[in-house]
This record gives C-alpha cells, structure tokens and sequence, in this order.
C-alpha cells in the first residue's frame, strides 16, 4: 500500500488541477476535420529565379518545389502536432491549410515560411587584410567605398525601401555601375525600427554597428564581404546544436554548432583571420560581425538585438533549413471544417456512448474495484487532455477517437492487476495481502507492455514525418499517464478505502473460470489459416486498383474554388453535389468546405477538393489551355446563376484611341486610395482612373471602398481586349484589402488546379523505417528482459502477421463498396495504434510465460514441457484477454456503427481498429506462441551439439 496516502491524494489532486487548468488556460486547437482553419496560397516563380541567377539555369520546378514544402512542413510543425495539410498545386504552387490558427500565430507562421532561412558566415574585406596578403584580389577600401556611394545616390529611394535591392550593385560588378572586383559584394546591415523613433535625435531605424560599414548618414548602412575566400553556410549547422542562448554581455544571442566534418575547416579559416571580422549573414542581412579573437573549434553564437521571440523562430528556422528563394502569398482564406456537421456530430456522439459503454462495463463487471478503475481512468483523461492542450497539439477525428480508444486500451491494467488480485485471493490471501500481491504481479508486465510501446512511440517520432510525429506524441502521452494512473492512482485508492480492512473479500463478476485449453494444439492449422490470409491480403492490396485502395491523401487530385454571387450553406452545396448522378459517377470522393466568411450558416465560397483516376488527372494536363476540365464544365451546370462575375466585364478599346475601359470585380472590399497608388505605379498603364461602381460598371462618385470599379487607363493601342484586361490584372498584383489581405479578383473560379499527395514518397518511407527500426528495438528490448531473442523476434512476427491481414481486410471491404475504408492518413495512425495494441497483448502473454518458467525453475519442471508451459500461461491470462478485448471493441464497434454512412474517416478509422482487435488478439495465441515453442525446440536440438564442439575444442586444446 502506499505510505502517506493523504499527500498522495493531494499530489494526485493538484495534477489534475494543473490539467483542468491547462485545457481551460490553453483549450484545444480543433483540426481541419473539425473546425477549419486558415487557408494559404503560395506561388515559386522558378524562371524569374533563374534570370535573377538565384538558382541554376538548369533547376526544375518539379524538384524545387517538392524540397521547398519539406523544409516549410519542417518549420510550420517541428513536433508533429500542429497537422497542416501542405501539397504542390500546378507545377509552381504550395497550398497550405492549417487548423485553427489564431492571427497572431498565423502571422508567425507565415513569417517561418517566407523566411529564406539562408545563412552565410564570410570574411568582411577589410584593408589590413590586403596589407597582410590574406586579401587575394585587388581592393582599394576607398575607392569602392566612393563607388558604392555614387550608386546609393542615384538609387537612394529603392534602397531606403528596400536595403537588399544592393544586389542589383553588386551584380554589375566589373563594370561601372558596380564594384570593381566581382570578389567584391556589399551587404547591408541589419535594421530593426526604433521603438523610440518620432523623440528628438532618434532615427528611425537602429542599426549594429562596425568600423568597416559604409553608408550615407542616416542609413542603411553596408557591409564590404570578402567572396574569394572560404565560407560556411547554415547546410553546415548541426540542427540540433542551433538554440537560443546569451553572449558574454547577457544579451539573447542564438549559439550555433558546425557539423563533425566542417569543424576542422572552420577552426583553420578562424585560425587563419584572427583580428579580422566575420560577418554572419541571414537571409541577405548581416546580423553580426565579431572579430575572431582566437581559433574556434566549429562553433559560435550569433547576436543582433533579438528578442526571445525572434530568437525561438529563428532557431526553428535554421533547424530545418533554408529555402531555395522566397514563397509569394497569393491567397489568405479562412476554410471551414473538412467534416460535415451531421458527420462530427455522429462521430462526438459515438466517441461519447462507447467511451460511457466501458466505465459502465467496468462498474457492473468489477463493482467496488470497477469505480476506483474508473476514477484512475478519469484522472487519465485529464492528464492526457492536459498535456495535448499545454502542447497546443491538434485534436482531430481520428485523434479524439485515439484518446478514446486510450481509454479502452488503459482498463487493461487495471485488468491485469484485478484478475491477478483474484488469483491471491482464491489463493486464500487476506484482502490487504490480495490487493498488494496483485499489484506486486502485475508491474512487472504493466512496464513490459508498455515500456515496448513506448519506445515504439520514441522512434515513430525521430524517425517518422508530419502526421507519423504527431501520432507518436500523443501515442507517447497516453502510455506515461495510463501506467501512472493505474499503477499509482489506483493503488492510492485502494489504500485509501481497503488499508485497514484485511478482513473481507472484493467482490468481482467471473466471465471464466479455471481453463485448460489446449491452444498449441491447433498451432499448425491455425498458421496455415494466417499463411493464406496474409498471402490473400497482400495479394488483394497488389491486385486492387491504386486509385481505388488509397485516399485523396496518397493520390492527390484536383482543388477548385467556387465562388459565388448568392450564398448557400455547407449541407446545401453537398447535396447539390452529390444528387447529381453523372458528377457522383465520374467523381464519387469529394471534399467540400467553406472559404471566408460565414453568415447565417451561409458562405460565398467554398473549395472542392476531388480525387482523380490517373485517366482524368492525365486529361486535365493535357487539355488546351483555352479549354476547362470536365470537372469544371459540371460545376458550371450545377451552381449556375449563383456563380460569381469574372473579374472583368465590359472590357472596351476606344477605337482610334489607345484608352481601355471596363469593370473590375474583387471577391473582397478594398479602398479607392489604395487601388489608384497601385494604378500609379502600374508598368505600361498611364493616365488611369478608377470610380467605385456597382456590377454593371455605374459610377458611385461618393463611394471610398467598394468591390466593383469602372477604370480608364492608356495602354498600347496594339493590344488586343484581353490582353488589355492581362496588363491591368499584373498592374494590380500586390494589392490588399481594407484588412491588408492580398486581394483575389473576382472569378467563379479562383482556383483550379491538381494538387499532389500530402501522403508523399517520404512519408510513406519515414513510416516503413520507423516501423522496422521499432521492430529490431523491440527485438533487443524484450532479448534483455527475457535473456532470449525468441520472444522478441515471435513479437516482431506477429505484428508483420496482424498489420498484412488487415491491410487485405481493409482493401478487399473498400474494394467491394461494403465499408468506405480508403487508405490515407488517419488509416495510417489506426495501422499503428493496431501495431501498439497487439505488441501489448503479446507482452502480456510472454511475461506470464516467463514467469511460469521462473517458477518451475525453482518447484520443477511440470507435466508436458513447454508447450504445456505456453498453454498454462494463455489460460491463466485468457480472462484478461478476452476482458480488454471486449472493452475495447466496445469503443471501436460503436464508433465504427454509428459513423456508417456519414462520410467521415472514423468509419475505416474503426473498421481497421475492429479487424486488428479481433486479429491482434488471435495472433498473440496462435502465431507468437507456436513461433516462440518453434525457436524453443531449435535451441534444443542445437544445443548438444554446440556443448559437442565445446568439448571438442577443449579436449583438442
């Protein structure tokens, strides 16, 4: 029992409370599934990269774009728990939606992403280095430094806008609108505003000084960096070395760390210009120039007035590596949920009744011992919940049916420790010397079972990406607070209620009783029965049509925006959707969600997401530009009247006259001021004038904002009407909103394009490598708990028989139209929690083997050998078995009926959970079992002869 139980139950208390005061300080981050979120467009303009010599001549977009949505998924969500959904749209497009997110972080979130990340370390071009011949080129300080200033004249508003337009200098090097040398670049230094800018004597603008800066007064101010010599680069760090730290003055400063194999250069370029400076420069600013005071082993800090919150992330920046050129935000929407309301509400409802259905089994079953079990179980759900609040983790469908099924999964060891307390008592133990047996007993398997999962959990997040990180975290969670809960909660209260009553007995329901079942008996059988399964579910997932077995989430597909004049509601757009025959036929998986603003249930815009068969996908490449996607023909059919305006109408060329007229539409408000200083600025328009009007171009003279403007301007008499229209829209790129928003024209539809799968190539690589490295972990962990490796590798084994048998489950029912059970993200986390649940099952069974074996060791050898031994242990634990079996099938069962239809992904989610329930179970009999008898019986017949060779060996030494 536990000493002290009243500062424990404080102690449990006040965690509890920290729990409720988590989810109640921090509360949950709902996912796209549930409750939408924000919507960005981005655009990579990979040609005009390569005529700016950013990147090769010889770059693709197919490569870049790809690499770009890696570093940017690693920087939105380094611990896997925020579920972004980022995928390639056209050929130069990354669309990113994210849950949630308020507009602060969304601000920081779009900031990591438009970072470059792009960090330098070079050396600063100082004169001293020329006089000691370590400058390698000709330079004359002065001379450049008057070269540079002339240029600054000239260009004094591009710069003030925008320091880094120095590049345009120092790209006209050699010539004379530029440096002399081309080992020659200016760079400038970094600029914060003042907070108090507007004071006397206060510029504008703080910036850090060095004694080689050159600059007009006032700023911005310019670095001359050496280009010849050896540089360092931010792909040299050692990401986990970059973090946030302080400089010998105490000032916030980020420490960085070379990897192994630069340190040795870095020290020698270090060595090399002592007394000379080094400047650290981040995408194209230079934060710091510390002067090296003596050789440094690979490593540094970089400094530049940050603040803590520049300093997190800036780290995360440069953890996950820079970016090849900047992403241009074309679009910021705000998406409903992904899920329709009827099918989160069907999905709440059966999370809640199957979640009841096990505390009241658990209360009727095990009665007294049920309600502690159930008040552990409680103080789980608050923990768990706690910590994926504090984390700011994103709750989804599939997620929140985890956290239900945790609780399904977590009566386990309150079983364990209830089925082992009734063997002491049946024993004839007193109730004291009963409940303390029984937890005694059962900790032992208790850590096993989930010490294994654990680490399970440990590689699925170092080695997993995206969603794999996110289910390992929460896979993680549950595990620390179920053992905690049932292993110490429940102890505690046990001693609060039983401590001083040694005299009673707990009284408990018995589904069995003492069994004999001779289960090796059938071992050959069964495994032929598990062959042909395994082969006829890998056959089945080779066989079955790629399009047909995956999700939109491994496929891709095609994403459109409608816009429209007349608004509707989500279940309106559905139905219209899916009571059309022909558009179900051609396009039966379909997701739509709203985009903007809702009133009255009601929204202007929505985004249909639509799965593709490569037939489609292929004619949608290859159609003429001139030409729409079939798609887009029906939805032209099907919305109609309510389909938005183009976002020019009544274009007009004067004849005779190089004047265009005609209406503008935008999908948002935007301000008269604004539009006429972007018409100002316009290349190749001149002589404009824009009037708020309404659709059909009538003047609204007192207006100052409007969606609707009838424009004037001069262009080139030569252009054609829509050409005409092209150069007004490209005059127009940039502008915003009355909110600052970038402005869409308006359009029936904004977007059309295929996006690519959020499933890519290296998810699904990063989950095959996670899962094998977990599998030889599992191996080496359960070899140094049972001094064996057969019981690790029959584990190991029965997990490969479990996840290959329901693979083909899956396939074959989705195949067939019985259950819609595509393979895609969430199907992917029930494959791993199927992985969990069945290595806990198979743990339990062996450490009672173990057990066994360490008893007759001391008592002797029993009837039979050890296949009586195996057959001893599963009857001894078969109650538990079927009892966390059942309890958790209850939760599955329900969710996987009452979500039947609704279109929601817990339908399959719980499907696989039901197949790998029923399949986990049968395996950790009828395959870990016989495997680890078969390994036995092979050690037995080796083992004469390998103390045969021994004797062999001494006798001839």
């Amino acid at each position: 029992m536990i000493e002290n139980p009243k500062r424990a139950l404080a102690f449990v208390l006040l965690l509890v409370a920290l729990g409720a005061v988590c989810i109640q300080a921090f509360g949950f981050r709902l996912g796209l599934d549930l409750a939408g979120g924000a919507r960005l467009l981005y655009s990579v303009d990979v040609e005009q990269a390569k005529k700016d010599g950013i990147l090769d001549a010889k770059a693709e977009a197919e490569k870049i774009v790809p690499e770009m949505i890696q570093v940017i998924s690693e920087r939105i969500d380094p611990n896997g728990v925020l579920d972004p959904s980022i995928t390639q749209a056209g050929s130069s497009q990354i669309l990113i939606e994210l849950p949630g997110t308020q507009q602060e972080e969304l601000a920081q979130i779009q900031d990591r992403i438009e970072k470059l990340g792009r960090l330098e370390m070079r050396i600063v071009a100082e004169e001293k280095n020329k006089q000691s011949g370590k400058l390698e080129w000709e330079y004359d300080r002065q001379v450049e430094e008057q070269r540079l200033l002339a240029w600054l004249d000239k260009n004094k508003a591009l710069v003030d806008e925008d320091p880094l337009q120095i590049e345009k200098y120092n790209r006209a090097a050699g010539t004379d609108e530029g440096p002399r040398s081309k080992w020659l670049n200016w760079a400038p230094m970094y600029r914060k505003e003042n907070p108090d800018a507007g004071k006397e004597g206060q510029p504008k603008w703080l910036y850090e000084h060095h004694s080689s800066q050159a600059g007009p007064a006032g700023g911005p101010y310019f670095l001359p960096l050496d280009m010849k010599e050896v540089f360092f680069t931010g792909e040299q760090l050692n990401g986990d070395r970059v973090k946030p730290t302080v400089d010998q003055y105490q000032r916030d400063a980020l420490a960085y760390e070379l990897r192994a194999e630069f340190a040795g250069a870095y020290r020698d370029w270090s060595a090399k210009y002592i007394g000379t400076s080094s400047a650290i420069i981040l995408n194209g600013w230079v934060r710091s120039a510390p002067v090296f005071e003596s050789a440094i082993p690979g490593n540094g800090i970089i400094t530049g007035r940050f603040s803590p919150e520049e300093l997190k992330e800036l780290s995360i920046v440069l953890k996950t590596g820079s970016l090849k050129l900047v992403p241009r935000l074309e679009s910021k929407a705000t998406v409903g949920a992904a899920v329709g309301r009827v099918a989160i509400e069907k999905g709440e409802f059966s999370m809640l009744i199957g979640g009841l259905l096990v505390l009241a089994f658990m209360l009727v079953y095990y009665r007294q011992s049920g309600l502690i079990a159930n008040t552990a179980l409680i103080v789980n759900i608050f923990l768990v919940l706690g910590a994926l609040a504090l984390m700011k983790a994103t709750l989804t469908l599939p997620g929140l049916a985890g956290i239900v099924l945790t609780i399904g999964m977590a009566v386990d060891a309150n079983i364990l420790i209830y089925e082992r307390i009734r063997e002491e008592q049946d024993r004839g133990k007193d109730l004291v010397r009963s409940i303390e047996a029984g937890f005694e007993k059962a900790l032992s398997t208790i850590l096993d079972a989930n010490i294994t999962t654990f680490l399970t959990g440990v590689i699925l997040y170092q080695v997993g990406i995206g969603p794999i990180r996110g289910f390992a975290v929460t896979l993680m969670i549950g595990i620390v607070t179920s053992v905690f809960s049932a292993l110490y909660v429940s102890k505690l209260m046990f001693t609060l209620f039983y401590a001083n009553k040694k005299e009673g007995h707990l009284s408990m329901s018995r589904f069995l009783g003492a069994t004999n079942f001779r289960f090796l008996h059938w071992r050959v059988p069964a495994m032929v029965i598990s062959g042909a399964l395994i082969v006829a579910g890998i056959a089945s997932f080779i066989e079955v049509d790629h399009n047909v077995k995956y999700g939109i989430d491994f496929t891709g597909g095609a994403s459109v925006r409608v816009a429209l004049d007349q608004p509707m509601s989500e279940v309106e757009a559905k139905d219209l959707l899916d009571g059309d025959a022909e558009f179900s036929k051609e396009y039966p998986t379909k997701q739509i969600t709203t985009v903007g603003d809702i009133v009255d249930g009601r929204a202007r815009g929505f985004s249909i997401k639509l799965k593709l068969t490569e037939e489609q996908k292929e004619a949608a490449q290859t159609r003429p530009e001139t030409s729409k996607a079939p798609y887009i023909t029906h939805l032209e059919r099907l919305f109609g009247e309510r389909l938005a305006s183009e976002p020019f109408s009544d274009v007009k060329k004067v004849r005779g006259d190089p004047a265009t007229e005609l209406v503008l539409h935008a999908l948002q408000p935007i301000s008269l001021d604004a539009i006429r200083t972007k018409l100002g600025k316009a290349r190749g328009i001149s002589s404009a004038t824009a009037v708020p009007s309404d659709k059909k171009g009538t003047r609204l003279p007192d207006a100052t904002q409007g969606q609707n403007f009838f424009i004037e301007y001069d262009a080139d008499a030569d252009l054609e009407k829509a050409q005409a229209a092209q150069l007004l829209a490209e005059g127009l790129r940039g502008l915003t909103d009355v909110n600052g928003n970038p402005i869409e024209l308006s359009s029936a539809f904004p977007e059309d394009t295929l996006i690519g799968s959020r499933a890519v190539g290296e998810l699904r690589d990063a989950a095959i490598a996670a899962i094998l490295i977990a599998l030889g972990v599992i191996v080496v962990y359960i070899r140094v708990r049972f001094h064996e490796y057969k019981y690790g590798i029959a584990a190991c084994a029965a997990l490969v028989h479990d996840v290959c048998i329901v693979l083909g489950l899956v396939v074959v029912f989705n195949g067939l139209g019985l259950v819609h059970a595509e393979i895609d993200l969430p199907m992917i986390a029930a494959f791993l929690t199927i992985i969990g649940y069945s290595l806990n099952d198979t743990i339990v069974v062996f450490d009672r083997i173990r057990e066994n074996l360490e008893l007759e060791q001391k008592f002797g050898r029993g009837e039979g050998g050890f296949s009586a031994l195996i057959d001893r242990s599963v009857n001894q634990n078969l109650s538990r078995t079927v009892l966390t079996s059942f309890t958790t099938f209850i939760v599955v069962t329900v969710i996987f009926f009452l979500n039947r239809g609704a279109e929601s992904v817990l339908e399959g989610f719980a499907f696989a959970m039901m197949g790998g329930i029923v399949v986990g179970t049968y395996s950790s009999v009828y395959i870990a079992n016989p495997l680890v008898l078969i390994l036995h019986r092979r050690e037995q017949r080796l083992a004469p002869k390998a103390e045969a060779k021994g004797a062999e060996v001494t006798t001839g030494s």
